[in-house]
């Protein structure tokens, strides 16, 4: 969403369905769909295996590492690409982007790999007078990561979730899954300004 903000034409693809997806889509296995014809790639590689959570319960490996592979052919396509992942993703001098940073009131951290500079606003943790509060292991914390979602929390509905990434169609778990749209807008500035050198050079 934060692409098409920007002034992108979105395509998605997943191997698995995305009824909910607000723009074309076409469930495809990304490793193989081709990539002819795209002005830019944002990926995002299944994030299980290198997530906290998976480190903590020891599954790790039992979760796909296709990080190296999907920049091999990112990086074959041509055009500027992205790929994103968690904190903790084997990725290639990577920015951090934080909901904090970009006028949310949570902490998502998420790690970007470009094929073009880009700026990060850093975090603002603390500066927000709405919070989410969360618990996670019998604790409160002002954070929203993917193991917090699952499990409808008493008192923590999906339109609180909603409202604090800025998504208002997907599902409790879709939204564990996802990125809040603003940090897609911040990137795609970078991206069509990178798109628009180039076809000036």
């Amino acid at each position: 969403m934060g692409y098409s903000l920007v002034g992108f034409e979105v395509v998605g693809v997943d191997i698995w369905p995305q009824p909910r997806y607000p723009f074309a889509f076409h469930q495809a296995d990304a490793m193989t769909f081709p990539l002819d014809g795209f002005d830019a790639i944002h990926a995002s590689p299944p994030c299980q295996r290198y997530s906290g959570i998976s480190v903590v319960y020891g599954a790790a490996a039992n979760h796909p590492d296709l990080i190296a592979a999907t920049r091999d052919r990112l990086k074959g396509s041509g055009v500027p690409w992205v790929i994103e992942n968690v904190p903790g993703a084997p990725l290639d001098h990577p920015t951090m982007l934080c909901g904090s940073a970009l006028g949310l009131p949570l902490k998502r951290h998420r790690l970007f790999e470009t094929s073009f500079p880009m700026m990060s606003p850093g975090c603002a943790h603390g500066h927000h007078r709405k919070k989410y509060r969360i618990r996670q292991h019998g604790r409160e914390i002002d954070t929203a990561f993917c193991y917090v979602f699952g499990g409808g929390q008493a008192g923590q509905p999906v339109a609180s979730w909603r409202e604090a990434m800025g998504i208002d169609w997907m599902t409790v778990d879709e939204l564990s899954q996802a990125i809040p749209p603003v940090y897609t807008e911040h990137i795609g500035h970078y991206l069509m300004a990178e798109i628009n050198a180039r076809a000036a050079a």
